[in-house]
């Protein structure tokens, strides 16, 4: 729509203003730590800027819910893209945005080679990565010297796999190719390059060596590639995925979807396929475990912690947890008594209104073993550990009743402490603790007075 278009396009111009390119321009002298700290802190400020936009609050919801998966999209270009001379890049004039809030990275190629101040040896990097063929062709003749040793027949430096791959076939020195790859057994070129591709989570270059497959290889290398993404549950290229499972039938997509739903599940999760979750959970509950449910529930806590400043996922967690039959959530409840669920789920940013909902939803009885038994009391530790006084407030109000003995409490989790080597609570935090315990039974004594 016009209006999801100016958001994309108003939030994409508030990255840009934040200059992402300058850390990037030492990217490999950073630490990873280092790294994410510095992009930490372009996120915020970009928040703050926006959050002080004189707009209507639902417009700024709209920008808030694009505003982190934009920068995480601009963040996987320019991580991709880091041998560039970033610097030289203006990067409004260079990114062409598509409507879900993706870059386009093939006609973003295109353009960008075009720019001639860029070092012409990364304009071929950028072709090869992308795969535009005219344009290698064209450069080949000024690079060759650089990337293949004509003497010795030997590539001259390692590279990326789609940049071996097209010098590789320049010099009609395949078997070279299959050599540094480590490829084994028989192996057609465009087969070898399309399973590169996909290995290197690059969508463009794996689209490209597909579409050259017959139809007979075309239909294995899909499947293969496809049985490889949805068991890497983390980092997959969603707009690869997509494609992938484009080349199969419905009858092919609905066998593969019923067979690996927790799986295709957790991927649609990643944006922008996120808008696709709560269609596809509709048609799969009768395929879904309760294990499945229970790890689905805790990866959508999880992005929706990353993603805190937007609604997005809050949004998708309430519909997942109350259309959710008894069966599952049971079994979540078994798994906030019996295991570290609770303890992992705090341990997220502003979680703290998932755990109520979820802890709601349990018996009375239920509620006192999630707070009284082993692994309550570990949250408890988690919680008084990183000074979260007010969601340990929150978290035993919610497991409490009005007839609850608050020194039934005291004792158990006193008694823990000493038995427990591993604790080690200052006398500082233990009164902090009993004042909040205090707060809590006076809460409850003024209601009950009125």
């Amino acid at each position: 729509s016009l209006v999801h278009n100016s958001s994309i396009a108003l939030v994409t111009s508030m990255w840009y203003s934040v200059n992402p390119t300058h850390g990037y321009q030492k990217y490999n002298s950073l630490s990873r730590q280092e790294f994410d700290i510095w992009w930490q802190e372009l996120e915020d400020t970009l928040i703050n800027n926006l959050n002080l936009l004189p707009i209507p609050p639902s417009t700024k919801n709209l920008l808030l819910n694009i505003a982190q998966p934009i920068g995480k999209e601009l963040q996987r270009w320019l991580e991709f893209h880091a041998f560039l001379e970033l610097g030289d890049l203006k990067l409004s004039e260079t990114l062409i945005w598509e409507s879900p809030g993706t870059i386009d990275w093939k006609t973003t190629a295109e353009k960008t080679i075009l720019n001639e101040n860029l070092c012409i040896l990364n304009r071929f990097r950028l072709a090869c990565i992308n795969c535009l063929d005219v344009l290698i062709n064209q450069l080949w003749p000024e690079v060759r010297f650089y990337f293949y040793d004509v003497d010795n027949e030997r590539l001259n430096c390692a590279e990326v796999p789609e940049i071996m791959f097209w010098v590789c076939h320049l010099e009609d020195k395949m078997e070279d190719m299959m050599e540094i790859m480590e490829f084994s057994g028989h192996h057609e070129f465009m087969q070898s390059a399309a399973w590169s591709a996909v290995i290197n989570n690059n969508a463009v270059a794996a689209k490209y060596f597909i579409e050259q497959l017959e139809p007979q290889d075309l239909s294995k290398v899909v499947k293969n590639s496809l049985n490889y993404l949805i068991m890497k549950r983390l980092g997959c290229n969603s707009n690869l995925l997509a494609y992938l499972l484009s080349n199969l039938s419905k009858t092919d997509q609905n066998i593969l979807f019923i067979a690996q739903s927790e799986n295709m599940l957790l991927h649609f999760l990643n944006w922008p396929l996120q808008n696709l979750f709560l269609e596809l959970v509709d048609d799969l509950w009768k395929a879904l475990s309760p294990v499945a449910y229970y790890n689905i529930l805790e990866e959508v806590i999880r992005k929706a912690s990353e993603f805190h400043h937007g609604l997005i996922y809050r949004e998708i967690f309430q519909e997942f947890w109350e259309k959710a039959s008894l069966r599952y959530k049971c079994y979540v409840i078994h798994k906030c008594i019996n295991a570290t669920f609770l303890s992992r789920i705090f341990s997220l940013k502003d979680t703290d209104e998932f755990v109520e909902r979820i802890i709601t939803y349990s018996t009375a009885e239920q509620r006192m073993q999630i707070l009284l038994e082993f692994n309550g009391m570990q949250t408890i530790d988690y919680l008084i550990s990183k000074h979260r006084w007010n969601s340990l407030k929150s978290y035993i109000k919610t497991c409490i009743s009005d007839d609850t003995d608050i020194n039934k409490i005291r004792g158990v989790y006193s008694e823990h402490v000493n038995k427990s080597s591993y604790i080690t609570i200052s006398d500082v935090d233990v009164k902090q603790f009993n004042e909040t315990l205090d707060n809590i039974y006076e809460s409850y004594t003024s209601i009950n007075v009125k």
